[in-house]
């Protein structure tokens, strides 16, 4: 407990006359403000009101606490007694400045990572930090050990320009590992001040629990080489595929409880991105019968406008796009169960149980896809287990193709990809069971040879 006023930005103190009492939760990112005299809880109320989410605390050591995008509410202690007022802000400062706008004349930062795995992963991680600071940044020096991490710049920089290179390394880092880390505080030292700022992450990039597993591990970073070559493809490919980027982490972020939605996002991005990765391509065939069907046309009111519909139908559907993506090498694995299904019992009436022929996997796929995106009524849809299995292969097909675009396939681990493969495989027929079909009493079928699967091989 620490007794604090709350002061605006130039000094002047807001509550006159008492100091309040306060408990400082930095894990949570909280600040707890005890009301002991019943009649202020009004007053700070209408402080925290007139303050428009930008808080200044000053303790009575003279350490200065600066919030910043801040919410509060009134709550009751556990015997519904006392009252306090909870402030849950995105960036908490501490330090013996208060922070305004940007931190400028940067000599340091200091990155702590609460995650436990991290402590496994500290020199790979160490060299993505290192590799874009960089490249930002010259002659910076980067210090590691367990889980802090220590990066000096011989020229002073502004917290803008450091945040801004952080939030690249945390996509990198999804893309190679398939999670981003728990942050637990980033220091900033300047020439006269320390400041610690906690905060919470942008929501964005919080992982889904189901993803902070080491199988997602897709990339061998030490085998990786032209390192600034990497960033600056990496700050090509936000360019051109922000958009499909920022759905797939909306996706795969913590507390997305719909299936369905989480599944649809993650689709959408894929459709985006490989719109453009195949904007030249289609069927030559079908655009010549196109082109034949508008010379037909007839002057009229409406001849512009069926023109056009149908110069869209000459680009390759959905449906032709996705199957591109699975030719793609090392993505042709991901699909492997409804590839088998497809091209080995194509004619064959009985259906699997557990997977999907796929055809019949890529109808699912598109109905769920349109079915959110355009808000219609569909009826042949994935189960919700379905879904979630299908939405941990989706991702990885969509971290599988940007590690193509960067061109990056060579530093792949394979093994790691094969174990990640078989745990999706091995999850799904333990939640759908199989029915031992026909194929696999008379040991025809692919997917289950002696209980072994293509990922032992």
């Amino acid at each position: 407990m620490s007794r604090a006023i709350i002061e605006d930005i130039v000094g002047n103190v807001l509550t006159e006359n008492y100091f309040i009492d306060i408990n400082v939760k930095k894990n949570e990112n909280k600040i707890n403000i005890i009301i002991k005299n019943p009649m202020q809880i009004e007053i700070i109320e209408t402080i925290l009101n007139q303050l428009n989410g930008n808080m200044y605390l000053k303790l009575d050591d003279n350490t200065k606490i600066s919030l910043k995008n801040y919410i509060f509410k009134i709550e009751y202690d556990d015997d519904n007694t006392n009252r306090y007022i909870s402030v849950i802000s995105q960036f908490i400062y501490i330090g013996k400045e208060y922070v305004v706008d940007d931190i400028i004349n940067i000599k340091s930062v200091t990155i702590c990572f609460g995650d436990s795995k991290i402590v496994n992963l500290d020199f790979s991680i160490a060299r993505i930090l290192n590799w874009n600071f960089s490249s930002k940044f010259k002659n910076n020096d980067i210090v590691f050990k367990k889980n802090i991490f220590e990066i000096r710049f011989q020229e002073h920089v502004k917290k803008s320009e450091i945040k801004d290179t952080f939030y690249s390394f945390i996509e990198l880092l999804w893309i190679f590992y398939g999670f981003v880390p728990n942050i637990k505080f980033i220091q900033y030292e300047t020439e006269n001040i320390i400041i610690n700022e906690y905060f919470k992450m942008v929501y964005l990039y919080y992982t889904s629990k189901e993803f902070l597993l080491n199988l997602n591990k897709l990339i061998d970073i030490s085998k990786l080489k032209n390192l600034e070559s990497l960033i600056s493809k990496w700050d090509s490919f936000k360019e051109e595929h922000l958009e499909s980027f920022l759905g797939i982490m909306y996706a795969q972020m913590k507390d997305n409880k719909y299936s369905d939605m989480k599944l649809c996002n993650v689709l959408q991005s894929i459709d985006g991105f490989s719109q453009k990765l195949f904007k030249d391509k289609g069927s030559e065939e079908k655009a010549k019968y196109i082109d034949n069907i508008i010379n037909l046309l007839e002057d009229s009111n409406y001849k512009e406008d069926i023109t056009n519909i149908l110069k869209d139908a000459k680009k390759q559907s959905f449906r032709e796009r996705i199957k591109e993506l699975f030719e793609l090498e090392n993505c042709n694995l991901i699909f492997y169960e409804e590839k088998i299904l497809g091209n080995k019992f194509i004619n064959k009436k009985n259906e699997c149980k557990v997977f999907y022929k796929e055809n019949k996997f890529l109808s699912k796929s598109l109905n769920e896809r349109n079915r959110l995106s355009h808000m219609v009524k569909k009826e042949d849809l994935f189960s919700n287990v379905e879904r979630k299995f299908y939405y941990w292969k989706y991702i990885l097909l969509y971290r599988m193709i940007v590690i193509d675009y960067l061109n990056i396939e060579y530093a792949l681990d394979y093994e790691n990809y094969k174990i990640n493969l078989e745990s999706m495989h091995n999850w799904l027929i333990e939640n759908k069971k199989c029915d031992n079909c026909i194929y696999l009493k008379n040991k025809q079928c692919e997917l289950f040879k002696k209980g072994e699967t293509i990922w032992k091989n």
